[in-house]
């Protein structure tokens, strides 16, 4: 058994990713069909929420996220 959670020192979120939106038509007398992607920024918080919760938690000992 690991004696660290997966998020434990992890590197830091991304600020944004993209992601598939659809897509288009890539000629109108042809079947076929490009993807659309888009630009998807992080809105939720990076800060770490686990700790928040279980404070104690031995396996978060030395996280530089633990608060």
């Amino acid at each position: 058994m690991s004696k660290a959670h997966g998020c434990h020192n992890r590197p830091p979120f991304r600020e944004w990713h993209m992601a598939l939106d659809g897509y288009t038509a890539s000629r109108p007398d042809a079947d076929t069909r490009t993807p659309r992607m888009v630009k998807v920024p992080h809105v939720m918080t990076t800060d770490c929420q686990y700790t928040k919760h279980n404070p104690n938690d031995p396996q978060c000992a030395g996280c530089e996220h633990r608060k």
